[in-house]
């Protein structure tokens, strides 16, 4: 619900804090703001400004697909690892609460016939196999637990989803963090109905996510983008001292069986290359995994795999039917391949403060 995080926004207008009323938020500064009747808020400046998300027809793909159990898998990786992060401080790598989980967890059990995680240089015993990079910043010191306290000591953590969709993702990590709070950032309102009830304790707002987010400075304890759109200034700013920004993006090896015949958008070689350039002087990369997992999938799945992606911005659902029924009428098993990455942001980076910081103290952030 929107109230449990209002406190942690902000007037897309004037930057100012929102308090409720009815069936609206509104700023000291007289700017006001409609809750939807499924729940989520739009917060943008002006009413010319439109937002441009997923279509109806994308976001219903999705929400067959993710809750069909495919990706389950993966939600259950990102909520081990990061359950920890929220709860028990910032510490560990991304194989810490993977290798030494039970088997029937590892395996994102009960959904583990929807999909079989595949090893990279790993033995095979049906649990969870991973490959770390080593290729981790190490010479930067980016431990910042000890920093000064920004005011949100002893507050619940607030986990900030950036494009989160339908919020099936950040939903799937409250649920192992009862103590945590979830914003839901996204520009479709097919989805953003979807997310503010995707869980109580997510407050799903609509927001172009290239724009500055209508968030409080430092008041995130984590930033999730799962194959989303990424403002990394913004993400920085909203993103506590001692916080920790976590990235999923697909590999080149990601469906690869089916990327050819379906003319699914292809990833492109240099991603990570990319990636990296564009975090630069805002995070360093404290950790990297790649994960696989196969996949199970009847036609009906293909295409809702097809069709909740970028492709769909490309082709038409009749002709991927078409072409999933010449070449798999009887379902396929293809490849699924993720990169988790795990970055703290660079301390002493000057945040050009967008509304106040968090409960009260006004003060320009300097990390």
């Amino acid at each position: 619900m929107i109230h449990t995080v209002l406190a942690h926004l902000t007037c897309p207008m004037c930057h100012q804090g929102l308090t409720a009323g009815p069936g609206q938020v509104r700023c000291p500064a007289g700017h006001g703001y409609d809750l939807a009747r499924s729940g989520y808020l739009t917060l943008t400046a002006g009413r010319a400004k439109a937002l441009h998300g997923d279509s109806a027809d994308m976001v219903q793909a999705r929400d067959a697909f993710l809750g069909a159990g495919h990706y389950t898998a993966l939600a259950d990786r990102l909520a081990d690892r990061l359950t920890g992060k929220i709860i028990n401080g910032l510490t560990g790598t991304l194989a810490d609460g993977l290798t030494g989980q039970p088997a029937n967890r590892l395996a994102g059990a009960p959904s583990a016939s929807h999909g079989r995680q595949a090893a990279s240089g790993a033995p095979q015993d049906g649990g969870v196999s991973v490959a770390v990079d080593t290729d981790t910043d190490t010479d930067t010191d980016t431990d910042t637990d000890t920093d000064t306290d920004n005011g949100t000591s002893g507050r619940a953590p607030v986990v900030v989803d950036v494009g989160a969709g339908t919020g099936y993702y950040l939903a799937h990590l409250l649920r192992s963090a009862p103590d945590a709070v979830g914003i839901a950032v996204d520009a479709s309102r097919y989805a953003l109905r979807r997310a503010a009830r995707a869980h109580p304790r997510i407050g799903a707002i609509g927001a172009d996510v290239r724009d500055p987010l209508p968030i409080r400075t430092a008041t995130a304890t984590l930033v999730l983008d799962v194959f989303a759109p990424r403002n990394v200034a913004e993400m920085h700013r909203v993103l506590r001292p001692d916080g920790r920004l976590a990235i999923v993006t697909p590999t080149v090896r990601h469906l690869a069986e089916i990327v050819g015949p379906l003319g699914l958008v292809t990833v492109d070689e240099r991603k990570s290359e990319r990636l990296r350039a564009k975090l630069a002087g805002f995070f360093v990369r404290q950790d990297k995994l790649t994960f696989d997992l196969e996949l199970s999938l009847s036609p009906d799945d293909l295409l809702n795999l097809v069709m909740m992606g970028p492709t769909a911005h490309h082709r038409r659902t009749p002709e991927v039917r078409a072409a999933i029924e010449a070449s798999w009428p009887h379902g396929a098993c293809p490849t699924a391949s993720f990169t988790i990455e795990i970055h703290a942001p660079v301390p002493g980076q000057t945040v050009h403060h967008v509304g106040p910081r968090p409960f009260g103290d006004d003060r320009q952030e300097k990390r």
